[in-house]
């Protein structure tokens, strides 16, 4: 009866395969990184058993951006050219974004490059520190996380306000839950609490923290209309999706996945995976496994032991910028399968990451046929589709672009 029932409930809505889930765990505070390196080599050891890699065929007034937030449309439908092809989706997010210095940088590259981001909020920055004791962990802790919370009331303001501007200038907010617990083994009852808990943090900031500042107009409007889902440390359960549509989120996007991949349906809820992709450069370091997750701080981890210098740093954008162009021009020219690409507001060697994101939008964004764009816009992208072409899609009949000849040296 048990077998039944979770059969039914994780019913395939589209293409593929059902798939187990890897844990993921990792993460910082805000006075440090808490190193969690284990995981690593397990991921490692299973990535290098897997079977599933998809056979594809062939409150200040902010000026609201009004650039269109799809860059270019071909005549007809907008997920599709001319002849039928997908356009090749590239989906860039940030998990726990909290620094005013990132965001700054993060919504002005945005708005010169006309790209979206999806940003995963955690709810423990709706806290000040002193008044951490209204948030209870799902252990049944009080005052705990493991990211912090906000230092002081100022700090909570401009995560209003950036949220809000990220908001308006046609960026998606989606939830990456309160104090960054891995939810592998939490219950029914501990996933109900936590998401329950990230919407009353939000909706509460003012009062919580006694600010002398309303949130804005928008502010329930965003908390109300959040669809997307994120889990800390990637870590999921049964539990969590039927947590998820209790509480009426469209996707979750904790899953990873080797590349290409399409998303898939499970119940009420759609999956949007992080690429799992090919590496050269963690195939030479790592003997055991050559592919990585589609993150920063999975790079970081291989990385963390050089001794930063110029040279090393300009090394580490080049490798993770590869293996990021590769897995772009893999689904390019052939599945067309969304790119998912994870990262964090963290100043992990040197901001280096911040610069392959930045190179890595800049590179493909441009392209044509190409729609860097949010989690929340390609679901919708997806159910606006024909009946029978999302399947379509997946099974790659559709003509595929050439692929340039690269010449090599004689």
């Amino acid at each position: 009866m048990v077998r039944i029932l979770l059969i039914s409930f994780f019913t395939v809505f589209s293409c593929g395969r059902v798939q187990t889930h890897m844990d993921n765990g990792h993460h910082y505070d805000d006075h440090g990184i808490k190193r969690y390196e284990s995981y690593h080599h397990e991921i490692a050891k299973e990535l290098e058993k897997e079977t599933f890699i998809a056979k594809v065929r062939p409150s200040e007034p902010v000026k609201p951006n009004i650039k269109p937030s799809l860059r270019k449309y071909p005549d007809g439908p907008v997920y599709k050219t001319g002849d039928g092809r997908p356009y090749q989706v590239v989906l860039l997010s940030f998990d726990s974004p909290h620094r005013k210095q990132m965001w700054d940088w993060v919504l002005k590259f945005a708005s010169e490059e006309n790209i979206k981001f999806t940003f995963f909020v955690s709810g423990v920055y709706m806290l000040e520190h002193k008044n951490r004791g209204l948030y209870r962990s799902p252990d049944g802790r009080r005052g705990n996380s493991e990211i912090g919370f906000s230092r002081n009331k100022n700090e909570i303001v401009e995560n209003i306000y950036y949220i809000t501007r990220a908001y308006r200038e046609g960026h998606e907010i989606a939830s990456h839950a309160n104090g960054h617990f891995s939810g592998k083994s939490f219950s029914l009852s501990q996933w109900n609490r936590e998401i329950n808990q990230f919407s009353d943090l939000l909706r509460n900031v003012k009062k919580n923290n006694r600010l002398d500042v309303e949130p804005g107009a928008e502010w329930e409007h965003i908390i109300t209309n959040m669809k997307g889902f994120r889990a800390p440390h990637l870590a999921v359960n049964g539990h969590l999706y039927r947590t998820l549509a209790k509480h009426n989120y469209r996707y979750d996007a904790s899953r990873y996945r080797v590349a290409p991949y399409w998303p898939q349906k499970y119940g009420n809820i759609w999956f949007f995976p992080l690429g799992v992709v090919p590496s050269d450069i963690i195939r030479k370091k790592r003997k055991y496994h050559k592919h990585v997750i589609a993150m920063d701080h999975n790079f970081y981890m291989y990385y963390k032991n050089v001794r930063l210098t110029a040279e090393t740093k300009t090394r580490i954008i080049n490798d993770v910028f590869m293996t990021y162009l590769e897995y772009f021009n893999t689904n390019y020219y052939g599945a067309r399968a969304p790119i998912s690409i994870g990262h964090h507001f963290v100043n992990w060697h040197d901001w280096a990451y911040w610069e392959v994101m930045k190179l890595f939008a800049k590179t493909v964004c441009s392209k044509p046929e190409v729609i860097c764009t949010t989690h929340i816009k390609l679901l919708e992208l997806i159910e606006k589709m024909p009946p029978g072409e999302y399947p379509q899609f997946c099974r790659g009949t559709f003509p595929k672009l050439p692929r340039p000849v690269v010449e090599s040296n004689p």
